[in-house]
């Protein structure tokens, strides 16, 4: 059998941004802790867009900065996407793209709680 050359992502469930509500995080809060021997579910949205305002980031701009939008609901989240520069050109031209991705709950002492998407991987849509 051939070795498999790229990574494999298992994906829990398709999810549109309309689903990630604070009600759906409040529900993987209750999977908590998570580790080794139970990961964060990891989750795949087709077709989302730039939102217009994602940008490069880091010491040598080798992070993106995405707030996306879905081809569904409208609404806009923003992600991180670490070490994917290569994939900012796809992403600023406003053609669509899939992503993969965790739910990460960002804590601040002014702000309260916010959502933030951890990609895992983006993949140009070709549909």
């Amino acid at each position: 059998m051939p070795e498999q050359l790229t990574p494999q992502i298992d994906i829990d469930s398709f999810l549109s941004f309309s689903e990630i509500t604070p009600e759906f995080v409040s529900t993987l809060r209750l999977f908590n802790p998570f580790g080794p021997g139970n990961r964060k579910p990891t989750f795949c949205t087709r077709r989302v867009k730039d939102f217009g305002t994602s940008k490069l980031v880091g010491r040598n701009l080798e992070h993106i900065k995405l707030e996306l939008v879905d081809d569904t609901s409208g609404k806009v989240i923003n992600g991180i996407a670490f070490n994917m520069a290569s994939y900012f050109p796809h992403i600023h031209s406003g053609k669509p793209f899939n992503i993969c991705y965790t739910i990460e709950e960002n804590k601040h002492a002014n702000a309260g709680t916010t959502l933030q998407l951890l990609v895992k991987q983006i993949r140009a849509d070709v549909e």
